[in-house]
């Protein structure tokens, strides 16, 4: 048996999964190239006034609590300012099968970084809800698996320079936008990553910022109502396809077989992983391979011909719900 976390997978199982990817089939019915149904649902707009009440022009969309953040500078030592509108948020719910995950994007003014100050910043956080699965229960607040998400999905975003720091700046050393991504994993089906990352683009191309504007030296934020909020700069949308590898326990020098968007109990089964990012261009913005089983330089080849075809798909998924 394999254990992951709590999770067990019994050898019996094991090896059913390993014989069908051996003859092109997996167990939910899928060929070894297929992503499961996606699906993506805009949440509504929220705004809120310095008092923390939602104002009158928006309706809540979703609620999360962060558990894990991952950002570029570690700490988060800036302090919130006060606003004629505080902060405004709103989210994207993704189902990737059985997969559900909720992400919010809410926004605040506070100071910049000293080292640092002509750039806004974005804070990823994810959460690994208790309800999305029974081996989620007795985590830690801080889990290894919640900081990864989140890592591989602020690194496929920033790498691929989709999201532009500078533009979030108002005034130079005083005043930046800083932009929060919570994520919460709602149902764990499998393929965290490629539902976590397709809802955080989602989102962040979706959202929008108040207008600001400086009057007597004093900065003004218009609420929703008053002007219309502006747009995120983001340059282009990179999606992330997620490979498994199943190597061969009996032969080693058998070629090492992969299937996309792996789901839970394939997951528990598999021998390694690879997160490859692209965008519409086919252009490649990132790679994570967490650990696991070495693979060929022909396997890898062949592995980016294959996520480039699966991410022009996603990619119309998500054009769609913008």
């Amino acid at each position: 048996m394999k254990e992951h976390g709590e999770a067990v997978v019994t050898t019996a199982e094991s090896t059913f999964v390993r014989s069908a990817l051996a003859e092109g089939l997996r167990v939910d019915g899928r060929s070894p190239y297929d992503y499961r149904t996606l699906r993506i649902a805009r949440l509504p707009t929220r705004a809120l006034h310095p008092s923390g009440k939602p104002s009158s022009c928006a309706t809540s969309a979703s609620s999360s609590s962060a558990s894990s953040s991952s950002s570029a500078h570690g700490h988060h030592p800036h302090k919130q300012l006060p606003l004629e509108a505080a902060a405004c948020a709103s989210g994207v719910e993704v189902q990737l099968g059985r997969t559900r995950v909720s992400v919010r994007i809410s926004a605040e003014i506070v100071r910049p970084f000293p080292d640092r100050p002509t750039e806004g910043m974005y804070l990823f956080h994810t959460e690994l809800s208790p309800m999305a699965s029974p081996y989620f229960e007795n985590a830690s607040r801080v889990s290894i698996q919640s900081v990864e998400i989140g890592r591989i999905v602020e690194r496929g975003l920033r790498d691929s320079h989709a999201i532009d720091c500078e533009s979030l700046c108002i005034i130079a050393g005083e005043h930046v936008w800083s932009i929060r991504v919570d994520m919460t994993v709602l149902d764990d089906g499998g393929n965290l990553v490629d539902a976590c990352a397709l809802a955080a683009i989602t989102a962040l191309h979706g959202f929008r910022k108040p207008q600001t504007r400086i009057t007597d030296g004093r900065l003004i934020v218009h609420r929703l109502d008053e002007q219309e909020p502006a747009p995120l700069s983001v340059h282009h949308i990179p999606v992330s396809v997620t490979i498994a590898f199943f190597a061969d326990p009996n032969d080693t020098d058998a070629p090492v077989m992969f299937a996309v968007d792996p789901s839970w109990k394939e997951e528990q089964v598999m021998d390694g992983s690879m997160t490859i990012t692209l965008n519409a261009f086919r252009e490649i913005c990132a790679v994570q391979k967490a650990g696991g089983v070495p693979i060929s330089v022909k396997t890898l080849l062949e592995c980016n011909r294959v996520a480039a075809v699966k991410a022009k798909e996603l990619l119309q998924v998500v054009k769609r719900a913008l």
